[in-house]
C-alpha cells in the first residue's frame, strides 16, 4: 500500500534499544546485531532486524523440492500465467524448451507436471540427459542469470528431482558436490556496510543455488548456505538493512536492484524467509513507488539521482534505458501504475529484459497498465515521504511539463559508501534541473572531484557552518562536510562500525510532514550532523576539529 502523507513528531534525540528475543524453543539469546554492544536508531526499523534476526536463527532450507523459485507455494500462480494468462514470456520459453535448453526444459517439467504428465516428463528427461552430459564448471557471464553449466545443472536437479531415479539422483549430487566444493567456502565475507551492489552483483546469486539445491543431500551444503546470512557477512547485513529502511531508499547512491531481487526471491523459496513482497520487510514492495516519484517518465531518466554513476556523466540525470531497476522493482508489485511506465521504458513487454526466459514469467505477473496522469489523488497523492532514508519527493504532476522538488535529511549510515552530506538539503526539477546537487563522479580518474568536491556539504542546496577559529584559512577542507565521525567503512573498530552500532549515524530526521492535494509541508531536523556534546564519548570516532557549530538547525520546506 502506497504511504500517504500523516501528521507526526520525532524526537530529535535518537533513543537507544538493546533488542532481546527468544529463539530455540525459548532459549533467550541478542540479536546478532546486538552482540558488540547495543543498539541505536529507529525504533520501528530496529523491531524490524528483531523480527528479521529470529527468523535468520530460526531458518533452515526446505526439504521439498523444487525450492528455487518455482516451490509449491508459487506453482499454481506460475502455471496459471503460462496455461492461462498466456503471459508475454511463455512462447519464448517453449521454444527454447523444444530446442533443447536445459533450464526450458526443467521449466516447462513443471508447468505440465499436473496438467500434462506424460509432456512433462517428456520435457523431463531431456532435462536430466542434458544436466547428465554437462561438463559441471563454475562460470558465465557476471551478468547472466543463469550463471555457468555448474550453477545451471543445479537449478535443472531441483526443478527435476521429482522426476528423476534415484540413481541419477546421487549421481548429480556427487557431481555438483565435487565442482561446487563446499568445504572449500567461506561465507564471512566483510564489506562496507549498505554496500549492496557488490554482493548482489560480484558474487552471483547463482553461486548460492548449488547450495540450495543440495541442502539435505550433502554435508555441508545447507550450513554454507545459512552462513551466507550471518551478521558477518554481506548478505546478512544487507538483508537487515533493507529490514531496517523498509520503504525501498536508495541508501546506497545507485542499486542494482534486479541482483538484488534475485538472492531474495532464492531466499523466500527456499526458507520462507520474505523479504520481497511481505508486509513485514516491505522494501522491494515500496521500491516501485520510489523509482516513480524520482523519474522524468517523459524523458526517461532519473532526475534525483546522488551522482554516483557514471550513466549520468556530469549532468546528474541518470537515464533509464536498458537498465533493469525499473522492471525489477515494478514486475513484482501488481501494481498498473508501474505496468504502464514499464512499458513506455522498454516500449512494450516484448522488449523487456528476458523477455522470452522462464525469469520474466516467475517476475511478472499479467496486469493492465494505467497512466499515472489518470490517477486520483487519493491513489496516487503527487508527495511521498519514504521515512527510512528521510526523504520527501513532491511533484505537480506527471507529465514532461511538470516540477517537482525533493528535500533529504539523508542518515549519515550511507556515508560509509556513496552517500553525501545532505541533512537538510533540497533539489528542485522542471524539465532539467534547476536547483541541484553539483560535482562530478571521477571515480575513474582520482576521484579527486568526488571525494573532494561532489560529496561535500558545499556542493549540495545545504547551509555550511565554519568557525574561523576552529578552521583556519589554509585549513578550509577539514569543514567542507558538515559530518562529524568517520564513515565506518574500513570497520576498523570491529562490528562496532555496523549502522546499527553507531548513535551519531542518526544525524536528523523529518520531524513533520504533512500533505494535502493543495499543498506539501515537510520540515527537518539536523543538528548533529553539526557536532556533538560530548567528544569524550568512546563510541564515537572522533577525528580532528569535531566540536558542536550549531544550537538547533530546522529547515522547512512548502
Amino acid at each position: 500500500m502506497l504511504r500517504q502523507g500523516r501528521n507526526f513528531s520525532v524526537a530529535a534525540s535518537i533513543s537507544m534499544l538493546i533488542l532481546f528475543f527468544a529463539i530455540n524453543n525459548g532459549s533467550a539469546q541478542q540479536l546478532d546485531a546486538a552482540q558488540d554492544g547495543p543498539i541505536y536508531g529507529d525504533p520501528e526499523g530496529l523491531a524490524r532486524v528483531a523480527k528479521l534476526e529470529q527468523q535468520l536463527h530460526n531458518m533452515h532450507v526446505r526439504e521439498d523440492h523444487p525450492r528455487i523459485f518455482l516451490c509449491s507455494e508459487k506453482l499454481p500462480e506460475i502455471r496459471k500465467r503460462c496455461l492461462q494468462d498466456n503471459h508475454y514470456a511463455w512462447q519464448g520459453v517453449r521454444r527454447a524448451a523444444d530446442n533443447g535448453d536445459m533450464l526450458s526444459v526443467a521449466f516447462c517439467y513443471q508447468i505440465y507436471k499436473e496438467s500434462n504428465p506424460e509432456l512433462a516428463q517428456y520435457y523431463a528427461n531431456i532435462a536430466i540427459e542434458e544436466m547428465k552430459s554437462l561438463e559441471l564448471k563454475s562460470g558465465g557471464s557476471l551478468w547472466d542469470i543463469t550463471g555457468g553449466t555448474l550453477e545451471n545443472a543445479a537449478l535443472a536437479f531441483d526443478w527435476v528431482y521429482d522426476a528423476m531415479s534415484e540413481e541419477d539422483r546421487q549421481l548429480m549430487i556427487d557431481r555438483i558436490a565435487q565442482a561446487a566444493k563446499f568445504e572449500e567456502r567461506s561465507n564471512d565475507v566483510i564489506g562496507e556496510t549498505f554496500h549492496i551492489e557488490e554482493w548482489a552483483v560480484y558474487r552471483k546469486s547463482s553461486d548460492a543455488w548449488l547450495e540450495i539445491a543440495l541442502a539435505h543431500h550433502y554435508p555441508g551444503a545447507e550450513k554454507a548456505y545459512l552462513d551466507r546470512w550471518k551478521y558477518t557477512s554481506y548478505w546478512g547485513d544487507a538483508a537487515r538493512a533493507m529490514a531496517y529502511v523498509a520503504d525501498g531508499t536508495d541508501f546506497e547512491g545507485y542499486r542494482y536492484y534486479f541482483y538484488e531481487l534475485l538472492w531474495f526471491l532464492a531466499l523466500k523459496s527456499a526458507t520462507g524467509i520474505n523479504l520481497v513482497d511481505s508486509e513485514d520487510f516491505p522494501y522491494f514492495k515500496m521500491a516501485g513507488y520510489y523509482n516513480l516519484y524520482r523519474t522524468d517518465i517523459e524523458k526517461h531518466r532519473e532526475i534525483f539521482h546522488r551522482w554516483t554513476s557514471n550513466a549520468g556523466g556530469g549532468g546528474g540525470l541518470v537515464y533509464l534505458d536498458n537498465r533493469y531497476n525499473w522492471w525489477a522493482t515494478g514486475s513484482l508489485t501488481e501494481n498498473p501504475y508501474f505496468q504502464w511506465i514499464i512499458n513506455q521504458i522498454y516500449g512494450g513487454p516484448t522488449k523487456r529484459p528476458f523477455a522470452t526466459s522462464w525469469l520474466s514469467i516467475i517476475i511478472e505477473p499479467v496486469i493492465p497498465e494505467k497512466d499515472p496522469s489518470t490517477a486520483f489523488w487519493n491513489e496516487l497523492p503527487l508527495s511521498i515521504l519514504f521515512p527510512g532514508g528521510n526523504e520527501v519527493y513532491m511533484r505537480t504532476g506527471w507529465s514532461g511539463d511538470d516540477a517537482a522538488a525533493a528535500f533529504r535529511v539523508t542518515p549519515a549510515w550511507t556515508m560509509s559508501s556513496h552517500g553525501h552530506s545532505e541533512a537538510n538539503t533540497f533539489v528542485l526539477y522542471r524539465k532539467g534541473n534547476l536547483a541541484m546537487d553539483s560535482g562530478m563522479y571521477d571515480a575513474y580518474s582520482g576521484q579527486v572531484n568526488y571525494g573532494g568536491y561532489q560529496k561535500t556539504t558545499t556542493a549540495h542546496n545545504d547551509i555550511l557552518v565554519i568557525d574561523p577559529e576552529h578552521y583556519p584559512l589554509g585549513e578550509i577542507n577539514k569543514a567542507v562536510r558538515s559530518f562529524t565521525f568517520s564513515a565506518p567503512w574500513d570497520f576498523r573498530h570491529g562490528w562496532k562500525a555496523a549502522f546499527v552500532h553507531r548513535k551519531e549515524s542518526n544525524w536528523g530526521d523529518i520531524v513533520a510532514y504533512e500533505v494535502q492535494p493543495e499543498f506539501t509541508y515537510a520540515v527537518g531536523e539536523a543538528v548533529r550532523a553539526y557536532g556533538i556534546d560530548d567528544p569524550t564519548d568512546p563510541d564515537v570516532y572522533y577525528t580532528g576539529g569535531n566540536y558542536k557549530r550549531l544550537n538547533e538547525y530546522y529547515r522547512s520546506i512548502v
